[in-house]
């Protein structure tokens, strides 16, 4: 085995973590299903680690990582709006914003061949969001008003992140299109 391959092994060690925090989870071991969430989390981290600090990127790894953390997010919420922990609207923000982001990645992938790398308000979202989620399965029977202001924080962070993408492409576009006129107007 090639120590390049190491970030996509853990990518897919995290695939495999899925169904077993949802076996842990709805057997009401919810500490070992909230280790291996958080677990997750830390292969999240030291993939993209290894995988930036030594150059170990890979195009399945382009697709893996991210397929990897978004699996995990959205069972973690269905498990969650299942077990009736958390409101129908935070899954919904939730799921709805990584499909956007994945169809926007898919797009982007087509049209120009690019696959998206996360920013600082997606990591800082996904920070947001596990902190969120460990509290919430850790501390199930939490004040109501304390969950709404967690799932608030949650939600405003997703949206935000969201937008800061969608702004971001749409700034690069306008500066695509401003570079073709210009070398249209120089090619004249």
């Amino acid at each position: 085995m090639k120590a390049k391959y190491i970030p996509n092994i853990l990518s897919v060690i995290r695939i495999l973590m899925v169904p077993l925090f949802v076996v842990l989870f709805f057997s009401d071991m919810h500490i070992y299903a909230v280790l291996v969430f958080v677990i997750a989390g830390l292969t999240d981290v030291v993939d993209g680690i290894l995988a930036r600090r030594f150059n170990w990127i890979t195009n399945v790894g382009k697709i893996l990582d991210p397929f990897a953390d978004k699996l995990m997010q959205c069972v973690v919420l269905i498990c969650l709006f299942i077990d009736r922990i958390i409101p129908w609207w935070l899954l919904a923000v939730c799921v709805a914003k990584e499909l956007l982001m994945a169809s926007g990645a898919l797009f982007l992938f087509k049209k120009e061949k690019v696959v998206v790398v996360s920013a600082w308000c997606g990591k800082m979202a996904v920070c947001i969001f596990y902190a969120a989620i460990f509290a919430m399965i850790v501390f199930p029977n939490m004040h109501y008003y304390i969950k709404l202001m967690i799932c608030a924080v949650t939600v405003i962070a997703t949206l935000f992140a969201i937008s800061k993408y969608y702004y971001d492409y749409m700034k690069s576009e306008k500066a695509l299109r401003r570079e073709l006129e210009n070398a249209k107007k120089a090619a004249n």
